[in-house]
């Protein structure tokens, strides 16, 4: 069904959730939008930053439909016809829109000088570069600048033992107070895992949700093994999450369990570097990893349609810690793996 969407912002700077402009279009930016936008509020020109921002990064039509301004103790709006289109005007002329109309207090000729001055506006260009970025209720564009982004992995039964006893007690506020904590210590991501064979992680996973997301505002990897739980983990999760992990380890049937969530709730995917390989399953030398990064690419944009920017490898470090002989000399081969990895991208 098409759809269009348009957001209000508050005097605050954020919508009555807690999430800006940039984390809105990142919540939504997965869908196949008409446009993509801005209406009511306290007048067009409280929308001027909010609408510059969203035109900037937005593969879809932008459209700006603002109050004509604010309501007084008798119900009359403030803001004539003149004055609301001499501010959509200049947005325009900025190159910000490509749809204009007006919400409560206009009228008639709020919409006739609207239309005057469209006629002579060029349509805003719709944004097409292209980059890495997730969200929680605060935006985050993952670039050159901010690498390594750091994932706290303490809200993770598998890496923390205290952890996994808070669960075990079903002390959820003391779990999400680690969360907090990891995000204060500098954590960009937070790493959230709940894979315990003995309890019901759909349960686990959405109780400590509940709890943890009042508390940050940093986007969210959801680390699972179980599409179930990664479902009702994602409506959990406001902005744009990571989905931790997907392999081809089984062929494509982790792919085909996952990638429907992806598209149908809005996720970047880790992807490992496994495959169906029987003698070895992970991959340890670079030119392996490559080879399976490069095959997992190529199904998952060409068959299934995952936008590239959404895609992030893992290389597999993990080995290098087990003590394990075969892996004698995995470290250098991660690292010369990173490296073919930038390599065959730049070509």
């Amino acid at each position: 069904m098409p759809t269009a969407i348009q957001c209000t912002v508050e005097n605050m700077g954020t919508m009555l959730c807690g999430q800006d402009i940039e984390a809105f279009y990142m919540s939504l930016a997965h869908r196949d939008l008409l446009w993509i936008g801005m209406n009511c509020a306290t007048g067009p020109e409280f929308m001027r930053d909010h609408i510059r921002t969203l035109s900037g990064i937005s593969r879809f039509p932008t459209a700006v439909i603002p109050n004509a301004g604010l309501p007084d103790e008798d119900g009359n709006y403030n803001l004539d016809p003149g004055n609301l289109s001499k501010t959509l005007n200049e947005f325009g002329q900025e190159g910000w829109l490509n749809i204009v109309g007006g919400c409560c207090g206009t009228n008639e000729g709020h919409i006739k000088q609207l239309a005057e001055i469209a006629s002579n506006l060029e349509p805003r260009k719709l944004a097409t570069e292209s980059s890495t970025f997730v969200s929680g209720l605060d935006p985050f564009v993952i670039e050159e600048e901010n690498r390594p982004v750091l994932v706290g992995e303490r809200t993770n039964v598998l890496g923390s033992r205290m952890f996994k006893r808070l669960v075990a007690e079903s002390k959820w506020e003391e779990m999400s107070e680690i969360g907090r904590a990891q995000v204060r210590g500098g954590a960009q991501v937070l790493d959230v895992c709940l894979q315990d064979p003995d309890r019901d992680e759909v349960y686990d996973v959405v109780k400590f949700l509940e709890y943890l997301t009042k508390k940050i505002k940093v986007p969210i990897m959801l680390d699972s093994t179980d599409s179930t739980v990664i479902e009702e983990a994602l409506k959990y999760t406001p902005g744009k999450s990571i989905i931790n992990s997907i392999n081809l380890e089984d062929g494509e049937d982790r792919f085909i369990s996952v990638i429907p969530l992806v598209k149908k709730f809005g996720a970047a995917i880790i992807v490992g570097c496994i495959d169906e390989d029987k003698k070895q399953a992970q991959a340890v030398t670079r030119q392996r990893k490559l080879e399976i990064a490069e095959r997992s690419y190529n199904i998952l944009t060409k068959n299934y349609d995952v936008r590239p920017e959404d895609i992030i490898f893992d290389g597999l470090v993990f080995p290098i810690g087990t003590g394990d002989e075969n892996y004698i000399g995995a470290g250098v081969e991660t690292i010369e793996g990173i490296n073919l990895f930038i390599f065959t991208s730049h070509k």
